[in-house]
């Protein structure tokens, strides 16, 4: 995020392919702060640059807030300090905006209208719905943005598993293609009801990254809870982001990461285990049941939606038809763990040969 047949002290093969690899595009993976987040850490210190051609040191600001049910962390590069606190501001309240339109739990937002009426005329939810629409499409099904009815069957602090009568009687609420969305409509049927969790925070972090810049910010990173876009790199160096361990405490891998996004899913972020079996909060839409084959999967991308969206999706999909779909799109890589009786398979995969990123030997 070796060669060597055992990743971080863990037990079985690992693929040969999990060497040092350059990146094609953007890399975009969920990452989160040290402490803060048990997907992603953003490997980070204070830090003051020289860079040539600039009258001020580069200096490294930062400030954290909660804002779409996790902790924000925005850290920027320059050597104006209200500059700084100027963009910072800004881009929070682009977050808060984000969160104000596309919240599931807030009555006053606009998604809440949607499922409360069946229908909008919001713009820019209507986009956003139907780029999800068309990654419905693209994963077959995997993502899916109607699967609250299912979710809301399940209670991971209870250990709740739902009955199958309740799961089949929602099923026909869950189904992307009965979206009806145009250029200024969207629709639902009565019933179907809208979950962004797994686009909204990665499209709040693109629309506060695209702030930033705007107000003449080169150099920053932005994380919502692992959801994470670097614009720039760290003066003239990557950012250094790091995967954890799916089983077990530590970093997994490092990715070196400039102008792009990362986003991982993983089974032990919210999960129980019954009967030796793991329940976890990764659904696939298309059974009601936890996804099974994947452990972890990490994307890299242009935008921290796309790998926020890709992340699940990749997921839900299992290690060889994710991998089949990542393969099949420009731009984007994988690290895809899963689990077998020997231990953990590793792959690594998508279009190469960029210097924006690259995933570092253990």
């Amino acid at each position: 995020m070796s060669s060597s047949p055992c990743a971080i002290g863990c037990s079985g093969e690992v693929s040969e392919r999990l060497k040092e690899h350059d990146w094609k595009s953007c890399i975009s993976t969920k990452i989160g702060i040290v402490g803060s987040n048990p997907t992603l850490s953003a490997l980070l210190l204070t830090m003051i640059l020289i860079t040539p051609g600039c009258r001020r040191p580069l200096r490294e600001f930062e400030e954290r807030r909660v804002l779409l049910g996790t902790m924000v962390n925005i850290k920027v590069l320059t050597g104006d300090e209200k500059k700084a606190d100027r963009a910072m501001d800004a881009a929070f309240l682009e977050i808060e905006r984000v969160d104000s339109l596309m919240s599931r739990y807030s009555q006053e937002s606009e998604l809440s209208k949607l499922n409360s009426t069946g229908h909008s005329r919001h713009r820019e939810l209507i986009r956003v719905i139907a780029e999800c629409k068309r990654w419905g499409e693209l994963t077959d099904g995997a993502f899916d943005v109607t699967i609250t009815p299912l979710f809301e069957l399940w209670d991971f602090e209870s250990q709740r598993i739902p009955e199958e009568g309740d799961l089949r009687r929602v099923a026909d609420f869950v189904d992307y293609r009965k979206i009806w969305v145009s250029d200024s409509l969207i629709q639902i049927r009565e019933g179907m009801e809208i979950d962004l969790g797994g686009a909204a925070k990665g499209y709040a972090v693109d629309r506060a990254v695209d702030r930033l810049e705007n107000l003449g910010i080169q150099h920053a990173l932005v994380d919502a809870g692992g959801d994470i876009r670097a614009l720039g790199g760290r003066g003239e160096e990557p950012w250094k982001i790091g995967v954890k361990h799916p089983r077990k405490n530590g970093i997994f891998r490092l990715i070196e990461l400039r102008d792009g996004s990362v986003a991982t899913s993983g089974d032990y972020e919210k999960y129980f285990v019954r009967d030796g079996v793991r329940y976890h909060h990764i659904l696939d839409p298309r059974t009601g049941y936890p996804a099974k084959k994947c452990v972890s999967v990490t994307i890299l991308a242009e935008t921290a939606m796309e790998a926020d969206i890709l992340a699940t999706g990749v997921t839900v999909l299992g290690p060889d038809a994710g991998a089949r779909l990542v393969e099949s799109l420009e731009g984007v890589g994988a690290l895809i763990i899963s689990e077998n009786p020997e231990g953990l398979s590793v792959d690594e995969l998508g279009r190469l040969g960029n210097e924006r990123g690259k995933i570092l030997q253990d």
